[in-house]
């Protein structure tokens, strides 16, 4: 990764990523590379006529996504430079991936409550149970253990942790923030549809949060990475959540 976006090996004019073949051998090693490293476009390369080089977002980019310069469609001459225009848009995605001046809301009064688990999949399963009982009573309970969940699963899934230690934090206002601590890995989240096929069954997760909660963020430690979202009480829950604030249910 570089300032402007992902690259791709080798392909600077006139590469051939070091096979020493010939110029549709090469133009055919472009095309799998290329379709490799950026999974969420469809790329074709037209040898007729003038030629070209052509890549087509699988998803129709959203509103937003616009609005920041994602395309949906980019045709370039020849393959360098359909690599770069791509790691131009993937370096968007980065930028779009969480929200810049975010943070979660640890300073505000009510109940904390920390639990580590082992980073198996078989952990997730127990960090819902967990969570249930942390939130019972809570308008927003079910809602917090399907983002823990999908929270918690990439943890498990893209990084090296062992160990992986979730936080509760409930307001006396009724809000609900849930930190997801790890212990690093080599990529950070994504969440813009330019990445990955929306049709494939895992990578989801980070949408769902998105879309499901108030706020959310990701930051970088050197001891790991830390995911973590707001979830605002139902108005007809606010008694139930200001109640639950203090219960001693899933302090043991």
């Amino acid at each position: 990764m570089t300032e402007t976006g992902k690259r791709v090996p080798g392909f600077e004019a006139g590469a051939d990523g070091g096979r020493g073949e010939g110029a549709q051998a090469v133009e055919e090693w472009q095309l799998s590379v290329l379709r490799h490293t950026y999974p969420g476009w469809r790329i074709r390369h037209v040898r007729q006529g003038a030629g070209g080089w052509w890549a087509t977002r699988r998803v129709p980019p959203t509103a937003e996504e616009r609005e920041a310069g994602v395309v949906p469609s980019i045709a370039r001459a020849d393959a360098p430079a359909l690599a770069e225009a791509l790691a131009v848009q993937d370096d968007i995605c980065h930028r779009l991936r969480w929200p810049e001046e975010a943070e979660p809301g640890t300073e505000r009064p009510g109940r904390r409550v920390t639990r580590v688990f082992a980073a198996e999949r078989a952990s997730v399963a127990e960090a819902r149970r967990w969570m249930r009982t942390v939130l019972d009573g809570h308008s927003r309970r079910d809602d917090a253990v399907l983002l823990l969940s999908e929270a918690f699963a990439n943890a498990v899934a893209h990084t090296r942790s062992t160990r992986i230690e979730v936080t509760v934090l409930t307001g006396e206002d009724g809000v609900v923030a849930v930190q997801v601590a790890d212990q690093g890995s080599e990529t950070v989240p994504y969440m813009c549809r330019c990445v990955r096929d929306e049709m494939a069954e895992s990578g989801r997760g980070i949408g769902i949060i998105r879309a499901e909660s108030e706020r959310w963020g990701f930051t970088e430690e050197p001891a790991g990475g830390l995911l973590w979202f707001e979830l605002a009480p139902k108005p007809s829950g606010l008694r139930n959540a200001a109640q639950a604030v203090f219960s001693p249910a899933g302090l043991g």
